[in-house]
């Protein structure tokens, strides 16, 4: 999936962790960092189940 990390304008790929229904985030491991960021679901493009 793709998503636009919190203080960046451009999208990254990351994989789907987890998502918290009542918050309305998502918790995203991007690939090129190996690092996991929470985000709102607005900012995420494209979610895809693996």
């Amino acid at each position: 999936m793709k998503c636009i990390p919190t203080g960046e304008e451009k999208e990254r790929l990351g994989i789907v962790f987890k998502k918290e229904h009542l918050a309305d985030t998502v918790t995203v491991y991007l690939e090129d960092t190996g690092v996991f960021v929470v985000l709102p679901v607005k900012r995420v493009r494209k979610l895809q189940h693996q």
